[in-house]
């Protein structure tokens, strides 16, 4: 299987990469091989991300995602995260723990956290989008 892995920070370049996906991933997975296949000396799109886990081990809250290619949720000053979205909802479950299925659309999208709003994403949010080729 072949998905789109798109990249659209606005007032920067949008870029495009195509990760090869073996049948059982989950979202944890899609960043990893994006990475590994995106990222070599001489890459003009290199794809970097980071992550940071929550909670005690075994039993922990999960995986966040901190940073995508530079813009991190420390960057920001009015509290922005990287939201992960499932099928354009918010996930239920971390990105260790959600198995994705052929046609399933993946987002991160840079938001400001608000308590009342969570979930919700606002017009000028910044989007990572990973969906099925």
């Amino acid at each position: 299987m072949s998905f789109t892995l798109s990249i659209d920070i606005p007032g920067t370049s949008s870029q495009t990469y195509t990760v090869n996906w073996p049948q059982t991933a989950n979202a944890q997975t899609l960043l990893e091989l994006a990475y590994d296949q995106h990222t070599y000396p001489g890459s003009t799109t290199p794809f970097h991300f980071g992550l940071a886990f929550y909670g005690t081990p075994p039993s922990g809250f999960g995986y966040l995602v901190s940073t995508i290619n530079g813009t991190s949720e420390t960057d920001s000053a009015s509290g922005e995260y990287w939201q992960f979205l499932l099928n354009g909802q918010s996930s239920q479950y971390g990105i260790d723990e959600t198995m994705l299925n052929d046609g399933d659309t993946v987002e991160f999208e840079y938001s400001p956290y608000n308590p009342d709003l969570h979930g919700i994403t606002g017009p000028n949010a910044r989007k990572a989008q990973v969906k099925a080729a």
